[in-house]
């Protein structure tokens, strides 16, 4: 006799009872394929349950052995059944992991446990004190005793202890990359040189320089600085880092002077202009007669036209027909009526009358379609700061530098006002010319954070309150997500691309579309800001994500220059492998999370401005940023020309 549909469902449920209880086996084969100093990922063998049940995910958590670091924290997290590897992202540096991963069910049954251990690799070390020295004269030689101050919350292994001597008046950068012995370094013509080494348990006593014996006499006429230098290994890993110098050299991986790399850089682009405007002033007579010869040919290829009415893309409708619109890209088809459509964009932006514009002649940069200036628009008995960009007429335009313009135009009109975004405030024609005004505060983002970095006499390492840069954050915040609404996608976010408005410390986002533009004689990287699928030219919203990462990194490190110790063209390789920017000091957990999530290689899986918004101001109720109070502070380093090419 055949077991009936009941029974036989009877069988199943009480098979896959006993397996149940019996335990299913967990993932298999689970390793580590790679870590950094936040990051672990992990791989797997996929588990199957009995028939009747569906793999909902794979939960995964961490839990810490042992750290060099502090403040270390259990991690938790969720891979999807879809995927048999996960980056568990956020972790300390230098700590040893118990990794665990199990299936579980929508019902929530679950396999076994499986495990692996994990280290993270060293992050970023704390520079060490400046040592306790004290210049003494004995047996007719010139010493300097040396005290090694330990640094505090290391972030990895102390292995040694270098002591380094630097010749003050030197114009030599100190390069640690460089450092060798005495006999080396004097071969080699540098100005600083190991003096010897310590072993941490052995940092009581002062070391001697200048003894004659471990190291070199010391010259009576010379003066000398002494650094600490600090190694730490870990699994094969080495890492340094050395206190401050006192004088103005630059010390490579440590503290950049931002003196003479910017005064030569400014000796090299005054050079660059000469050569520029020499070579432009050459040309001059010819674009004009080409001009005039392009302008015959437009107009002939345009004399036949189809009526503005014909447009097949209506301003403003863009809400109900997305047809022609992709990541704020206007789009018109072959044959369309520029002239219309222009003409129609004119009547929804401000046409600016002349008297009521004033163009200075100092020059900001070069934009999309020509020099930009300085300015000031008069309106409604205000003066407002303004960037003022020269267009060539409209209808002189190649039809491809035309449709540009169009794009751009249209995306200013469509994005309107915000308070966290630059204004577009319109536009005048001159003759020839069309000049394009975007409201300007010249206060960079970046230089308020530069400038803020002052020990204030409560001992803050900022003069800005912390609340003030979690409020300019959520503006931010605030700005990208009306841009994001409005079809606008930015692809060079970093502090150089925002504005700030005093006293009331507003931030504006500015350097896009008609307000983008080139400083004189640079040329602009982003790499360390790009989305790694932005950098193979799939640009869209999630990529502004990233980089809003990255920008708050910027922010709350007070103008840190990110992955500076990387080459650029190393940056995306170590993004690739789990590389990413370390937890800014002062900032919780929670906090960094948020900026983790923007991280996320895959774009799907990182939250919108929109998130980012609501869980800025949630986490802001719980003051999640409190930057040090300290003296002596070293500050995350900046380079002024990391992103210049």
């Amino acid at each position: 006799m055949g077991w009936s549909s009941h029974q036989q469902l009877v069988v199943a449920y009480l098979a896959t009872a006993l397996a149940l209880s019996q335990g299913i086996a967990g993932p298999q084969n689970v390793r580590v394929l790679n870590a950094t100093s936040n990051s672990v990922t992990i791989s797997w063998s996929s588990v199957s349950f009995p028939p009747g049940f569906t793999l909902d995910s794979y939960p995964v958590t961490a839990q810490p052995i042992f750290s060099y670091s502090t403040n270390v924290e259990p991690y938790g997290g969720t891979a999807s059944s879809q995927k048999n590897s996960f980056m568990l992202l956020g972790l300390t540096a230098a700590t040893r992991y118990n990794i665990s991963i199990w299936g579980e069910t929508a019902d929530k049954n679950y396999t076994e446990k499986s495990f692996v251990e994990a280290w993270t690799l060293i992050g970023d070390l704390t520079a060490p004190p400046r040592p306790e020295t004290k210049e003494v004269t004995e047996d007719g030689k010139r010493l300097i005793k040396v005290k090694i101050i330990p640094p505090e919350n290391f972030g990895g292994p102390i292995s040694r202890y270098q002591i380094v001597v630097l010749e003050s008046d030197s114009v030599m950068a100190f390069d640690p990359s460089r450092l060798k012995d005495y006999n080396k370094a004097n071969e080699e013509g540098t100005t600083y040189y190991i003096a010897g080494e310590r072993a941490p348990s052995d940092i009581d006593s002062f070391f001697i320089v200048g003894d004659g014996i471990s190291n070199p006499l010391l010259p009576e006429n010379q003066k000398f600085d002494i650094l600490i230098g600090v190694i730490s290994m870990l699994n094969g890993e080495t890492k340094a880092v050395y206190s401050a110098p006192l004088s103005a050299h630059v010390l490579h991986g440590n503290v950049v002077d931002l003196e003479e790399p910017m005064a030569q850089s400014m000796r090299r682009r005054d050079a660059v202009l000469v050569f520029m405007l020499s070579v432009a002033i050459g040309i001059l007579g010819f674009l004009l007669v080409a001009s005039f010869i392009l302008y015959i040919i437009l107009r002939r290829q345009y004399s036949q036209k189809r009526r503005s009415d014909e447009l097949i893309l209506k301003i403003h409708d863009h809400d109900n027909d997305n047809t022609y619109f992709g990541n704020g890209h206007l789009h018109l088809e072959e044959g369309a009526d520029l002239n219309g459509f222009y003409n129609k964009l004119c009547d929804l932006y401000w046409q600016i009358p002349r008297p009521q514009l004033h163009i200075s002649e100092t020059m900001l940069g070069q934009g999309t379609y020509g020099p930009v200036r300085v300015g000031k628009v008069l309106r409604n008995g205000k003066e407002i700061a303004a960037q003022i960009q020269r267009c060539g007429a409209h209808f002189a335009l190649s039809d491809r530098d035309r449709r540009v313009l169009l794009s751009d135009l249209e995306a200013m009109v469509r994005i309107g006002a915000h308070p966290n975004i630059v204004e577009f405030i319109g536009g005048c024609e001159e003759g020839d010319a069309l000049w394009m005004a975007t409201e300007h505060p010249n206060n960079p983002l970046r230089g308020i954070l530069l400038s803020s970095r002052q020990t204030q006499e409560d001992n803050r390492v900022c003069s800005i309150p912390d609340y003030r840069l979690m409020e300019m954050a959520i503006s931010l915040a605030d700005g990208l997500k009306h841009l994001a609404h409005r079809g606008v996608t930015h692809g060079h976010l970093s502090t150089r691309s925002v504005m700030v408005v005093l006293p009331d410390m507003v931030p504006k986002i500015s350097n896009f579309c008609i307000a983008r533009y080139t400083p004189l004689g640079k040329r602009l990287d982003y790499t360390r800001w790009t989305a790694p699928e932005a950098m193979r030219r799939r640009v869209t919203h999630k990529g502004d994500v990233w980089s809003f990462g990255v920008l708050l990194w910027e922010l709350f490190t007070l103008g840190g220059t990110p992955f500076v110790d990387i080459k650029l063209n190393d940056v995306q390789t170590k993004l690739s492998r789990g590389h990413r920017l370390s937890q800014p000091r002062g900032v919780d957990t929670s906090l960094f999370q948020l900026m983790l999530h923007c991280w996320e290689m895959d774009p799907d899986e990182r939250p919108t401005f929109e998130d980012l918004a609501r869980d800025l101001r949630n986490v802001a109720s719980e003051d999640p940023l409190r930057l040090p109070k300290q003296t002596k502070y070293i500050y995350d380093k900046f380079d002024p020309l990391a992103d210049e090419l």
